[in-house]
């Protein structure tokens, strides 16, 4: 098994500072119609006095820190789950520390499972508190650059050097999606080699496209391993181009 490049104890740190056009505008992209995110003059009436971050938007930025992090070490990454608590709302032009902090990694397959602990405040004053666990996958082996295309009617999508990649494509329930992710990760003779949101099919369904490499029949079987627990209106399939 390969070293896990994080150990427990780790931690890692970053500023957390909106000014008011942020707070509204990451309500607006989240749709967030709660006025204490958007209008100045509700929001000074209010108990907390002035403008307060959307709560998922602070929490997200605090979470992006993770996949952020990972990747720059030259590692793949898929979360796995998030929890938090709101403790303190994220107010204007204050800057707040955001912390990780590893609790532990385990072994999962080819990867590493890790958990980590976090908060995001001012001092002792913690506004968010959360722990998060991510899949960190393992390296790559080197690929040659040259691509050859297929045929259209070819299982594969395409061979990079003595590779054959194929790509899974999810379309289903949004919080599905991670799931389906870790398990194509977590598959015998499959290796994980990106996953990416495709689209926003409304606001409950995302089409993700997984890219792996692996054998024919170890590919096949994964999916179809898959497909059998996927709730009604899901789907997951091998596609090419």
């Amino acid at each position: 098994m390969w070293e896990c490049p994080v150990v427990v104890g780790q931690r890692i740190e970053d500023v957390l500072q909106l000014d008011a056009p942020a707070i509204i505008a990451g309500a607006a992209m989240l749709g967030d119609t709660n006025p204490l995110h958007s209008d100045a003059a509700v929001a000074r009436a209010s108990r907390f006095g002035s403008l307060i971050a959307c709560g998922p938007h602070a929490a997200g930025l605090h979470a992006c820190m993770l996949p952020t992090y990972v990747t720059g070490l030259g590692h793949g990454v898929v979360g796995v789950e998030f929890t938090l608590h709101y403790r303190k709302p994220i107010l204007p032009d204050v800057p707040y520390v955001m912390w990780w902090e590893v609790a532990t990694t385990e072994p999962r397959g080819r990867h590493w499972h890790v958990e980590w602990i976090g908060a995001v405040g001012v001092g002792d004053a913690e506004s968010i508190t959360a722990t998060g666990s991510v899949l960190i996958l393992e390296t790559r082996r080197h690929r040659p650059e040259s691509v050859t295309r297929l045929t259209a009617d070819a299982r594969p999508c395409e061979t990079i050097g003595a590779m054959t990649v194929y790509r899974i494509r999810f379309e289903g329930p949004a919080a599905l999606a991670v799931h389906v992710a870790t398990e194509v990760a977590d598959a015998d003779g499959v290796e994980l080699i990106s996953s990416k949101p495709v689209s926003i099919l409304d606001d409950k369904t995302v089409r993700l496209d997984v890219s792996v490499e692996g054998e024919r029949d170890d590919v096949t079987h994964a999916v179809a391993a898959i497909r059998g627990g996927m709730p009604k209106g899901a789907s997951i399939e091998i596609v090419h181009d």
